[in-house]
């Protein structure tokens, strides 16, 4: 069965590369899932939960904001996921998540909704979420 190389890079270098048999990612169309051989793309990610496949192990990340680019190279097909942050779904520290997201909404709540500040809080609130919900999901 043909595999697919993947590499998910965040600004503080490659979170991982690897040889899977299939990747879930979640688009700001909807989650879309690349097997091998799959048509060259470049799409737009948002925070949600990222999922590789190999021989019935599936491992998790929580990933937040970034592209995938699905390229092919022969019979090689390379997905390259630039985000701006990756964790894997096993070492997230929920509390520290939760902790971290009650911060930004208290913040946030002082904040009126023109403040570009308030934003700022939003976009933080959700990748903190985002991390609480991957995080539990495989507790």
């Amino acid at each position: 069965m043909s595999e697919i190389e993947l590499h998910i890079i965040t600004p503080l270098g490659q979170v991982l590369e690897a040889k899977v048999e299939s990747v879930s990612v979640p688009t700001s169309s909807g989650i879309i899932t690349i097997l091998p051989n799959h048509i060259p793309l470049v799409s737009v990610l948002k925070a949600g939960e990222l999922i590789t496949l190999k021989k019935n192990d599936r491992v998790s990340y929580a990933v937040w904001n970034g592209v995938v680019e699905v390229a092919s190279s022969g019979q090689d097909t390379i997905v390259t996921v630039l985000v701006n942050r990756s964790e894997k779904a096993a070492e997230i520290n929920i509390q520290q998540a939760e902790a971290a997201y009650k911060r930004a909404k208290d913040i946030q709540d002082g904040i009126h909704e023109s403040d570009v500040d308030f934003a700022r809080f939003e976009s933080l609130m959700e990748k903190e979420l985002n991390r609480v919900h991957v995080g539990r999901k495989y507790r």
